[in-house]
């Protein structure tokens, strides 16, 4: 586990407890072959924009199911049993509005990328 947290992040607040089930996930599901577990997150500010990443090392998520859950963020429905990434994108949604929540990629090599972006509030 590594993290980097740009400083124009540090005074931004987020709402309690949103980063667990992504980290959480990144442990469950982000093992490579030898069952090993490596976990970046990274924060930075972006003008009026908060986006933290949360990144595993892992074997990735299969084409069909990333794209099963990246239709489900877009839609806002969940119909699967991915409750925790759901929740965050709906909280933050609820919250800020629909053009924030998370984003989640896979490289091409593995390993996959849940981004969060929140506005950059700092009280």
């Amino acid at each position: 586990y590594n993290e980097e947290i740009a400083a124009g992040a540090l005074p931004c607040r987020v709402p309690k407890l949103i980063l667990q089930p992504v980290v959480e996930n990144a442990i469950k599901y982000g093992a490579d072959d030898k069952g090993h577990i490596r976990i970046h997150v990274r924060a930075v500010k972006e003008d009026d924009l908060l986006v933290i990443t949360v990144t595993d090392e892992g074997n990735g998520i299969a084409p069909e199911k990333l794209e099963r859950l990246q239709k489900m963020l877009r839609s806002g429905e969940n119909t699967s049993i991915h409750t925790g990434v759901h929740n965050v994108h709906r909280r933050i949604q609820l919250l800020y509005g629909a053009q924030y929540g998370l984003r989640m990629t896979c490289g091409k090599d593995g390993g996959t990328c849940v981004e969060m972006r929140c506005p950059a509030r700092v009280s």
